[in-house]
């Protein structure tokens, strides 16, 4: 289970005990963005593990020198 489903179900979970109708519709807002990201994230596929280095997609971190 990724993340952002494991928020949304936080956020149901907390939004079921809760007594306040505020904060229970704050809560169940904030479940469907999750559930939104995580549908989104499932369709782009997974994010690399360090997105910071691109060698993994056969690109090399030196600057090319241009003339």
């Amino acid at each position: 289970m990724d993340n952002y489903r494991r928020l949304q179900k936080t956020c149901e979970s907390q939004a079921a005990l809760s007594s306040s109708p505020a904060t229970r519709t704050a809560l169940l807002e904030m479940a469907e963005e999750y559930r939104k990201r995580a549908e989104s994230n499932a369709f782009q596929g997974p994010e690399p593990a360090n997105p910071g280095r691109t060698e993994s997609l056969g690109q090399t971190s030196r600057p090319t020198l241009i003339k």
